[in-house]
């Protein structure tokens, strides 16, 4: 390319680019013109913008003060007084907020239009009507209107407001679950520039809770008007002046007033009689300081002057712990006191006729008693007479029947005198176990019949002592246990006591029976106690009785300061309790004995009689009965029979069982019987250890022989001299039996399979038993003596044994066959510990025993004569329990012999009977000499003495024999005129038992005491 070209392509180059170059500046120069234009525009409006926000924060400034330096704020300063106005902005919205979270918190806050619609609620509107405020915004208050309000009380509640007027009151509005609130609400309308209202603020507070409070108020005020007005009472309040200040209608109407009458003015002295005469108001003195109720007696007067009695009745009201007022209740006692007149002089016509009953039943009962006691003395003359079978049956259903109308006759009289109050309780020293033995004697023979158990269990301790009626209680018991055995037909009837120290000297006693009977069904229990009543009619018919047994129980316990309570299931059984409060003294402290006891006692109750009584006791297990000097066993309790069966033959045993039981036990012992203890008591456990250590052991010989004949030979001997015997047939059983028992004495034979004699006889030595042993030979006595000897043994007899040289080997051994069963009549001794020692008391027993018992053994031949040997067997049964506690040996074991044979219904021979009079005679003989040491000479002839200075009642005697031998009736008058007469002195004691022997129509008694007194007097 030429150079032209080049330059003229490089000048087109250069020229394009300048045209490109201006195109570019003349595009720039009109951006830049329109930014221009743009700047100017955007200035323009910033100066009007500033010249707006000048005269905004001047009209502020001018607002929120009324002085200010400067009248007019340039541009320059408005940064600075911006940043000033956003600080205040921001210290009053926190300012706001505090003020309206406090307002929120104590108020119920809403805000509306004036069209009615809800903009604003907080939460406590929400929390209250139970909407959520989503329900709530944009709607009308006519969400939560209630129909309470009527319509025109909410349209002129809106045109106060929209007349730009604040109004308040209470409004009750309807929750979203239906329930009812009231509010306080104060409505404040707010304005806008032209003063116009534009919304509404509603400020609330909740008066449910004081609504609810003063609707309760209010009831209770129009309760308490209504309560007073409807009262008979008349009721008022007077002030510590005795101005009226609330009086109901009843008040004043007795007053006969109108209450403006009585209101605001001094009340009592123109209603009161006599105010004058006193210091002061006697209602407002009495008061005081006590500030108790107090009933005062006045005469008020009414408004015509008629004079009427009150019972005044002041309370005081106190008030900043002084006394303000008081309220005074008064009632009208007209009537109450005409009715007091009238019951005093009820109680008065009650007395005397109480007085003219109890005259009359005394009277009566002594006339239902002379035929009755014909009835009883000629039944048993009758039955004594030789009668034919069905003669015998009516004599004897007269004489029960008879029996059972006294028994009613006396229930009445002791009805009488309690519904009277004229029984009178004789208080003494008694022992608790002597009443229960006595009921225990007189109930079991019925149980026995009906195939019951009696027991009775005493365990407390400071019964032995107690001071109060023994025979009210002993009444009691024994209506309350024959109670029990008359509505049971199976099972036990349990007297248990139990007892609690109240103090030093008081017992809380209580004495429970319980049977397992009917039962009583819970509508019947209520009838209990009633007079004449007892479960239903039908039981009356079943199980006869007056219904005055339970009541005269429950009067005497309430005479005595008890109660009687009782539970009951029907079909059964019951239990009665009598509880009872005693003085008691103490028991001595025990003395410690050397007995040690082995007990059987599944149920524990033996361990506390034995600590009573101070015996060492060991447990039954892991003990053998050689560590203890005897063995008591609980045989009511079950389960120890076979423990009871290890018992040997000569070692003491006490039972505690019923007297079957005992029975049945003592058949199978062969020598030495088991005592019997019938009650769980200290005083019957005592008694059956003293006997049961006081009676004699039998000896017990050991015969070791290998041949049977004549192993049977020397045992007859042996028991021909009353001696009891054990046999074996070697040594080695001879050795085993020494260990195991203790015997009196072993004979053994010499020549013997195995171990002979005198290898047995060295075996035992060497044990440390020193039994005398006999040796027993058939070879030259002087040949094996030597090593009899040798060997240990002590004696030597020949074979065949004889009898004769038997008992004089024996003899030589301090055995005594020919009175194994020696024993004196009467142990004082033991009697005297059974008793503390206390010698006046055991005479003093004595002399009872004599008086009520020297006809015993006539009076059951007597019985037995009538076939009656339930009879005889109780009289027996008591002898026998007297006897073991008076430590009559011979005639415990005698009347114990004669009873079994009688509960066996077999007729006793009559070597029994005369046993039982030989020992009964001896006993009284004993017990005489005991308790009256003068001589039987001295004692004959001062009775001879005083019977011949009085004629009268020799003479009178005679009479009295003559028709006692004829078994006239009026022998019962002889006897009283014959006691009427004789003086006082030894005469007396036995005239008295002729006396009460006659009254009991025990006429052959009667007169074997009126000859032996007579023949006394000749």
């Amino acid at each position: 390319m030429t150079d032209e070209a080049i330059w003229q392509r490089r000048l087109d180059r250069e020229r394009a680019a300048r045209k490109e170059a201006e195109r570019l500046l003349e595009n720039k120069a009109a951006e830049l013109f329109a930014a221009n234009q743009q700047l100017e525009q955007e200035r323009s409006q910033l100066t009007a913008l500033i010249e707006t926000v000048e005269s905004s924060v001047n009209q502020l400034l001018h607002e929120a003060t009324s002085t200010t330096d400067d009248s007019h704020i340039s541009t320059a300063a408005l940064p600075s007084l911006l940043a000033g106005l956003i600080k205040d902005n921001s210290r009053v919205q926190k300012l706001l907020a505090r003020q309206k979270f406090a307002l929120d918190e104590h108020a119920i806050v809403s805000i509306s239009d004036t069209n009615g619609i809800i903009t604003y609620v907080n939460d406590r509107f929400c929390k209250l009507s139970g909407y959520a405020r989503e329900e709530i915004l944009g709607g009308t208050y006519d969400l939560v209107h209630s129909d309470y309000h009527s319509a025109e009380f909410f349209e002129q509640m809106d045109q106060q407001i929209h007349r730009g007027e604040v109004w308040s009151g209470e409004i009750n509005s309807r929750a979203k679950d239906g329930s009812s609130f009231w509010v306080s609400a104060t409505i404040v309308p707010i304005f806008d520039e032209n003063n116009d209202p534009v919304e509404f603020i509603a400020i609330q507070t909740d008066l449910t809770g004081s609504k609810a409070l003063e609707q309760a108020l209010k009831e209770e005020k129009n309760f308490l008007k209504n309560l007073t007005d409807s009262m008979d009472e008349g009721v008022y309040v007077i002030d510590g002046q005795g101005i009226c200040l609330f009086i109901n209608e009843a008040a004043a109407r007795l007053l006969g007033r109108q209450r403006e009458e009585c209101l605001n003015r001094s009340l009592h002295p123109s209603v009161m009689a006599g105010f004058d005469n006193w210091p002061e108001d006697p209602v407002l003195s009495n008061l005081g300081e006590s500030r108790e109720q107090k009933e005062q007696h006045f005469e008020f007067l009414r408004h015509d002057g008629s004079v009427f009695p009150v019972s005044l009745i002041a309370s005081p009201l106190v008030q900043d712990d002084s006394q303000r007022r008081a309220v005074c209740v008064i009632r009208d006692i007209s009537t109450t006191r005409q009715l007091e007149e009238a019951r005093e002089k009820a109680l008065r016509d009650a007395q005397a006729t109480a007085a003219a009953k109890s005259s009359f039943l005394s009277n009566m009962s002594h006339e239902i008693r002379t035929p009755l006691n014909a009835l009883l003395g000629f039944s048993n003359m009758l039955l004594q007479s030789p009668l034919e079978p069905k003669q015998k049956d009516y004599a004897n259903k007269i004489r029960v029947s008879a029996h059972n109308l006294l028994e009613v006759v006396d229930d009445v009289l002791d009805f009488s005198d309690l519904d009277a109050g004229t029984l009178q309780l004789r208080n003494s020293g008694f022992d608790l176990d002597e009443v229960l033995q006595a009921v225990y004697d007189g109930e079991w023979v019925q149980t026995q019949d009906k195939g019951l158990t009696l027991e009775m269990e005493n365990l407390a301790e400071d019964t032995h002592r107690l001071i109060g009626d023994p025979l009210r209680l002993r009444q009691i018991l024994v209506k309350l246990t024959n109670n029990a055995i008359k509505f049971s037909s199976r099972g036990r009837i349990r007297v248990a006591v139990s007892s609690e120290q109240r103090s030093a000297e008081l017992l809380q006693l209580r004495i429970s029976v319980s049977d397992q009977g009917v039962g009583i069904s819970p509508d019947k229990l209520a009838l209990l106690g009633t007079p004449f009543s007892q479960g239903d009619s039908s039981t009356t018919r079943r199980f006869s009785g007056t219904g005055l047994g339970l009541s005269i129980c429950y009067r005497l316990a309430h005479t005595m300061g008890g109660v009687i309570d009782v539970s009951s299931r029907e079909g059964e059984g019951s239990c009665f309790s009598l509880q009872l409060e005693l003085p008691f003294q103490p028991t001595s402290p025990t003395v410690v004995r050397q007995q040690n006891l082995r007990l059987i006692d599944p149920l524990g109750r033996l361990a506390p009689l034995c600590r009573q009584l101070g015996y060492p006791t060991l447990d039954s297990i892991g003990r053998t009965e050689t560590e203890a000097d005897a063995t008591i066993a609980d045989l009511f309790a079950s389960g120890n029979d076979e423990e009871i069966d290890h018992c040997t033959d000569d070692h003491p045993l006490v039972l505690v069982a019923s007297p079957e039981q005992l029975e049945r036990f003592n058949a199978e012992r062969s020598v030495r019987k088991a005592e019997g203890c019938s009650l769980l008591t200290a005083r019957a456990l005592a008694t059956a250890l003293d006997t049961a250590f006081s009676a004699p052991t039998t000896p017990h010989i050991l015969l070791v022989e290998d041949n049977a004949i004549n192993a049977l030979i020397a045992r007859r001997m042996i028991e021909r001299l009353g001696l009891k015997t054990s046999h074996c047939q070697s040594g080695e059983e001879a050795i085993s039996l020494s260990h195991e028992k203790s015997f009196s004495l072993i004979l053994m034979d010499i020549e013997m399979p195995g171990l002979n004699g005198y290898e047995t006889s060295r075996k035992i030595r060497d044990t440390g038993d020193r039994t005398p042993i006999i040796a027993l030979t058939a070879h030259n006595e002087a040949e094996c003596l030597a090593q009899a000897q040798e060997a240990g043994m002590d004696d030597l007899l020949g074979k065949p044994l004889d009898i004769g040289p038997l008992r004089e080997c024996l003899a030589r051994w301090k055995i005594n066959p020919e009175s194994p069963q020696n024993s004196v009549s009467f142990d004082t001794q033991s009697a005297l510990r059974r008793f503390g020692g206390d010698e006046q008391l055991l005479k003093h027993l004595c002399d009872q025993f004599i008086e009520q018992h020297s006809e015993d053994a006539q009076r059951i031949e007597v019985a037995i004569a009538k076939q009656d040997r339930s009879q005889a067997a109780l009289i027996t049964h008591s002898l026998k329990g007297i006897a073991g506690n008076l430590a009559l040996a011979e005639l415990k074991q005698q009347s114990g012999t004669l009873e079994t044979s009688l509960r066996r219904n077999m007729l006793p021979t009559e070597a029994q009977l005369s046993a039982f009079r030989q020992s009964l005679e001896q006993a009284i003989e004993a017990m005489r000499s005991y308790s009256q040491p003068a001589s039987a000479s001295e004692t004959r002839e001062t009775v001879q003495t005083l019977a011949i200075n009085d004629k009268q009642v020799a003479t009178t005697l005679d009479e009295l024999i003559q028709l006692l031998e004829l078994g006239d009736i009026d022998s019962i008058e002889k006897a009283r005129r014959l006691a009427e007469i004789t003086p006082p002195g030894p005469l007396a004691a036995p005239v008295a038992r002729l006396l009460k022997q006659a009254d009991n129509f025990d006429f052959d008694a009667a007169l074997g005491s009126a000859t032996r007194l007579r023949e006394n007097l000749t």
